[in-house]
């Protein structure tokens, strides 16, 4: 539209027309602390993932470690360090707790120590079959991993069903859980 053209359309469209537009109510600030508040709730789960993510990694790193110097003398690596990679799992893939009949309650201690014990004996089964002069390598670690995972799963297919709403309550760090837990 021209100048001309658009005067002309102001001066027929009469006066409310062309008074400016009203200006809109100020914004509410928000302060520091909602602000700060906002942005906990938000990077929450992230720091959550993060933080417990490399607790995991450590705990797995020093099992995978501690299999591969025990492996020539088929020695089992310690229950405590399987139990606290098998805990430290779960923590951060507690979508593992549901199932087609609801979502499983959360393991207790005796639970975890059942699956250490049952993810120790597939470890061992799986050392026992491997040759003598077999070197331990990467494909032997992932292995180790996925044996380790699938006793995890396989009991908590055991477990009753939780009848509370959402997921189960996760129960506090143990001091074994807390130890890998970065700074």
């Amino acid at each position: 539209m021209t100048a001309p053209a658009l005067l002309a359309a102001l001066l027929f469209a009469g006066p409310a027309a062309a008074a400016p537009p009203e200006p809109a109510a100020p914004q509410a600030a928000i302060t520091r602390a909602e602000a700060e508040a906002i942005a906990r709730a938000l990077t929450a789960p992230a720091v959550y993932v993060a933080r417990w993510g490399q607790a995991a990694v450590m705990a797995k790193v020093r099992l995978l470690r501690q299999l591969r110097e025990r492996f020539p003398r088929r020695e089992t690596p310690d229950a405590a360090l399987v139990r606290v990679c098998l805990r430290l799992t779960l923590r951060l893939n507690n979508t593992w707790l549901e199932a087609m009949a609801g979502k499983r309650v959360y393991p207790g201690q005796e639970d975890f120590d059942r699956f250490t014990a049952a993810g120790l004996a597939a470890l061992k089964k799986y050392t026992d079959g491997l040759d003598r002069e077999h070197l331990w390598g990467p494909v032997d670690d992932r292995a180790a991993q996925d044996i380790l995972d699938r006793e995890l799963k396989r009991g908590l297919n055991r477990l009753p069903v939780y009848r509370g709403r959402g997921y189960p309550p996760e129960p506090p760090p143990s001091p074994e859980e807390k130890e890998y837990l970065p700074g």
